[in-house]
């Protein structure tokens, strides 16, 4: 089908008239002024035009042609299609739904009932869902024109389908919510460290640890191994060149309680340290190595810093006492060597974090 108003007014606007040298009336191609005679290509030009309009039309949409609007005014005042003129500045090319067929809009303008009075200006605008009443006063009646566009601009806004379809195209499509993030509760820690150790030697000793941990949550669980570098004594002043080497290793459990700040941490702990030294005679005629076992308890506190990656930096001090005190002799010179009650120990390093 052909819209109305879309130019064609059937095969009849077609003819082209004129006249002959006589100055009468020429006969067209198509047939008479008035008459219903076409030959067969005319009739099927204009079936194909039709045919192609009706398909770059397409199907008409709902709009603004199909909305029930009355307006009366007194004479003198805008009329019905300016008022129409001001609502199709407002909405444009708007599309709505179904629904604007059964909208009636009603608008009346009243003269003043007295001079120097205002034009009033009723607008009712009945919606599938309800209905919306105004009033408006102006001192000048050409000024309602644009009031009354602008009151049945707003009261159609709801019935835009275009707007719709613009909202619900932005709307996401709902979907799965992601599976839940599993937190890592327990962690693998590898320490590598060196520091001092006094009180078990004369003087200052150094010592090298490694050290395997499980961390969950505030609880740290370690076992470490220690190496005492060897360290030379000579405890006899009347043969100076007589003396005792000394070396050993231990390993240690260690419990901590581990709070912290953002990525800092202060262990307190405490272990028990179970190993061995390794004494041998330095400046006799025979020379002999001799083993002692050693047992301590101990406690103390740490610092410890992690990065984002997972390596960091620690410090452990501790104090510990002996539970098995190591001593050495040397046959017909008396004793060599005994280890101090306790002992003191700072060891610091890298940690990684898996």
């Amino acid at each position: 089908m052909v819209p109305p108003g879309a130019g064609f007014e059937g095969p009849r606007a077609w003819h082209v008239r004129g006249q002959d040298g006589a100055g009468r009336p020429e006969r067209s191609a198509a047939g008479t002024l008035g008459g219903d005679r076409t030959e067969p290509a005319g009739r099927l030009r204009v079936v194909l035009a039709s045919l192609v309009l009706a398909l770059v039309v397409g199907p008409s949409k709902p709009g603004l042609e199909q909305l029930d609007f009355r307006w009366q005014a007194p004479e003198g005042c805008p009329g019905s299609a300016d008022v129409r003129g001001h609502l199709r500045r407002y909405l444009g090319h708007a599309v709505y739904s179904e629904a604007i067929a059964a909208v009636r809009v009603r608008a009346k303008v009243e003269a003043p009932a007295r001079r120097g009075a205002p034009y009033r200006l009723r607008v009712r605008v009945v919606l599938p869902v309800g209905e919306v009443q105004r009033e408006v006063a102006a001192a000048a009646c050409d000024r309602l024109a644009a009031a009354a566009a602008l009151i049945v601009a707003v009261a159609l806004d709801p019935l835009r389908a275009e707007a719709r379809l613009k909202v619900e195209a932005r709307r996401p499509e709902p979907s799965e919510p992601p599976p839940p993030r599993r937190v890592r509760r327990t962690w693998a820690e590898l320490r590598f460290g060196g520091g001092l150790l006094a009180a078990v030697l004369p003087g200052v000793s150094g010592v090298a640890a490694v050290e395997v941990a499980l961390v969950r949550r505030m609880l740290r669980v370690a076992v470490a191994g220690r190496y005492l570098a060897p360290r030379t004594s000579h405890p006899y002043p009347s043969d100076p060149a007589v003396g005792v080497s000394v070396m050993g290793g231990s390993v240690a459990a260690r419990a901590c309680v581990v709070p912290a700040v953002f990525r800092v941490e202060f262990p307190l702990c405490a272990e028990v340290e179970a190993g061995a030294l390794r004494a041998r005679g330095v400046g006799l005629p025979q020379v002999r190595t001799s083993h002692r076992p050693l047992v301590a308890v101990g406690v103390g506190p740490e610092i410890a810093w992690r990065s984002r990656r997972g390596w960091g930096l620690y410090l452990a001090v501790d104090g510990s006492v002996w539970l098995l005190r190591p001593q050495f002799e040397a046959e017909g010179l008396g004793r060599a060597l005994l280890a101090g009650p306790g002992a003191f120990r700072a060891v610091g390093g890298v940690l990684a974090r898996f």
